[in-house]
């Protein structure tokens, strides 16, 4: 229905009395209104006949690309984090609430706490660097977002093992803030190939957060 409304009726019934909006800001190839018919050029004309203000939007660039919506969404389903951490300006993030799992984690492997969040966007199935945010605490961590083809799960889970966190918890808030992708998910042939593999993930995981605590901070995002 939304997408039937012409972009004259957009601005009247959205922008005007449903937000009364005094400033609209938008890049540059906003489009807006039933078949896109609707331009900047004609949203500040409309905007000078309504009191509001249209301000145009330069694009953000890093390294010679447009940083965009969509290629931030492609770079997360890509695995590709520090990709979609420079575009957004900060670590890309799943929020939700801790849910009760298996119990084979804590018992043959690690312990890890799982999280279950609405989002629909994530990251690419892999084995991740992460921090995790948890009670008003910051912890470091690995994040295993996959299947569990080991243990022949069929379910996606979102698995977290925090360094320095030794509490069981089954309910609770918590957000997974994700850093880099270290690896591909895999099957391994026993319990014991497993542990192994995760103990030499937190090794990679905390060599990584050593070298970007020795990083200097820079300022990386340039408009023209």
């Amino acid at each position: 229905e939304l997408s039937r409304v012409s972009a004259e009726d957009f601005v009247r019934e959205i922008l005007v009395d449903g937000l009364h909006a005094r400033l609209v800001l938008v890049g540059g190839n906003f489009r807006f209104g039933h078949r896109h018919a609707g331009d900047t050029r004609l949203l500040t004309e409309l905007g000078r006949q309504n009191s509001f203000a249209v301000e145009n939007i330069a694009p953000v660039e890093i390294h010679g690309t447009v940083v965009s919506s969509s290629g931030i969404r492609q770079a997360v389903r890509d695995g590709r984090m520090s990709r979609a951490g420079r575009w957004l300006g900060r670590a890309f993030s799943l929020t939700g609430a801790i849910r009760a799992g298996t119990g084979q984690g804590r018992h043959l492997v690690v312990p890890t706490l799982n999280l279950e969040t609405g989002q629909e966007l994530l990251p690419r199935t892999g084995v991740y660097a992460t921090e995790t945010s948890l009670g008003g605490r910051e912890y470091r961590s690995v994040t295993n977002v996959g299947f569990r083809p080991t243990f022949d799960g069929r379910r996606l889970t979102i698995e977290s093992h925090l360094f320095n966190f030794s509490q069981e918890l089954s309910s609770g808030p918590m957000e997974v803030r994700f850093c880099t992708r270290l690896r591909e998910e895999q099957k391994f042939p026993s319990v014991d190939a497993l542990r192994a593999q995760v103990l030499r993930d937190i090794v990679r995981a905390q060599n990584f957060f050593r070298r970007r605590d020795r990083r200097p901070t820079r300022q990386t995002v340039q408009s023209p």
